[in-house]
């Protein structure tokens, strides 16, 4: 998916707005959701949360940022995820606006600095995205089945 993406402070003030690439992968049980940003220095920011999708839909894993990943595919093909505990935790929901795109909002409260799309601080962060399906493939590239290395 392409994404467009806008960061904000706590006080709603924008820190940030960028592309980002996001992968997904789903395949018996198992889901992952990568998030790629090409900075201008030329360095790739990434950021993974994967776990294992039950027949009920509900997530379980680990976030990207170290902790413990809990969430739910809505039956309207909607997404609301939460992450708790390691560098931040955060809240996402991410509604499906039409077959190809989400309308994503994540509130991402930072313990530890941290990376996702730039370097973040202590403290609370909103992200924005609008992530549009641009491909998609029966097998998935080898590299979606390596977890990240944190």
């Amino acid at each position: 998916m392409a994404d467009r993406g806008k960061l904000f402070d706590e006080r709603m003030k924008e820190l940030d707005a960028f592309d980002l690439r996001q992968d997904l992968l789903v395949e018996q049980g198992v889901f992952v959701v990568r998030l790629t940003r090409e900075m201008p220095n030329g360095q790739t920011l990434q950021y993974e949360d994967r776990g294992t999708l039950d027949a009920g839909k509900s997530l379980t894993g680990t976030s990207g940022f170290g902790g413990k990943l809990r969430g739910q595919l809505l039956p309207n093909g909607s997404i609301f995820n939460q992450g708790e505990e390691g560098d931040a935790s955060f809240v996402m929901v991410a509604t499906k606006m039409a077959p190809d795109h989400y309308r994503c909002f994540r509130r991402i409260e930072v313990r530890r600095p941290t990376k996702f799309g730039m370097e973040l601080v202590t403290g609370v962060y909103y992200l924005t995205t609008e992530d549009f399906l641009e491909e998609s493939a029966d097998e998935p590239p080898l590299e979606m089945k390596v977890p990240l290395k944190r």
